[in-house]
């Protein structure tokens, strides 16, 4: 398949993966410290088996080249007082550190990958779909991933439901599918209303947001009633003035709903 691919970068990206690495950096430094100490302090039988043993520290340090000089130490091989004339052997070998310096190179190569990201597309015709369209259509995606990740909630109770059939299960996608239809033309409906109106709703926090979600606008609904007495008309208990001025933004038949008739200057 043909594909058109779209190297991208991002500065926010790029500051935010900097830091990051910038941080894993300095704990490196803290830790090679410590890793240096105990390689100073080790004994090695064989040249060999010192030089394999920096090897595999240095693996894990890839921005830090050490330099090293292996010791020879004179020694008697057996425990004990030796005999006048035992003599003394090279055992063992130990690592003396001679300096670490930081390679700025390797580690600017990381950092020019950083904040970079590639975009794949088959339409290959750019006058058709345009670099800067197939960004934005990308940026989009996540608005769709995060409403999906309300269908995996708790708020449909799949896990009190069982289909085995098939087209049992494709009917209920079809219903949430549906159900998630509404719910972000509602959200998308009353963010407008309140953008237009230069209003705000509080938060979970009560903080001000011209931006509430459905979800808590609905939460804030929750312990409304409708109580009915034989003889009269039903009667909407609980209804507090913030959720009067939530009416206001959603059409007529929502506040009929709520035995708000009369329209609004928001309608």
């Amino acid at each position: 398949m043909k594909q058109r691919w779209l190297l991208v970068f991002s500065q926010q990206a790029f500051e935010r993966e900097q830091a990051t690495f910038e941080r894993g950096l300095d704990k490196q430094e803290e830790k090679l410290a410590t890793d240096l100490w105990h390689l100073e302090n080790k004994n090695f039988a064989t040249e060999d088996l010192a030089r394999a043993k920096l090897e595999e520290v240095q693996k894990a340090y890839p921005f830090h080249p050490i330099a090293i000089r292996i010791v020879p130490q004179l020694a008697y091989r057996h425990r004990g007082r030796p005999k006048v004339d035992t003599p003394r052997q090279v055992f063992p070998y130990t690592i003396e550190v001679t300096g670490v310096q930081f390679d700025v190179a390797a580690a600017q190569k990381v950092l020019n990958k950083k904040g970079r990201f590639v975009l794949a597309t088959n339409e290959t015709d750019e006058s058709v779909l345009s670099d800067e369209t197939v960004l934005s259509e990308y940026k989009l995606q996540q608005d769709v991933e995060r409403a999906h990740s309300f269908l995996k909630g708790t708020e449909f109770g799949l896990t009190d439901i069982y289909l085995k059939n098939p087209s049992r299960i494709a009917a209920l996608m079809a219903v949430m599918t549906l159900c998630l239809m509404v719910y972000n033309v509602a959200q998308f409906e009353l963010r407008q209303q309140l953008k237009a109106n230069d209003e705000t709703l509080p938060s979970q926090v009560n903080k001000p947001t011209a931006k509430p979600t459905l979800r808590w606008v609905m939460q804030l609904f929750m312990d409304i009633q409708v109580v009915a007495i034989e003889g009269h008309p039903p009667i909407i208990t609980n209804n507090t003035s913030l959720r009067e001025k939530i009416l206001e933004f959603f059409p007529p038949a929502v506040r009929r709903i709520y035995g708000r008739d009369a329209p609004t200057a928001h309608s």
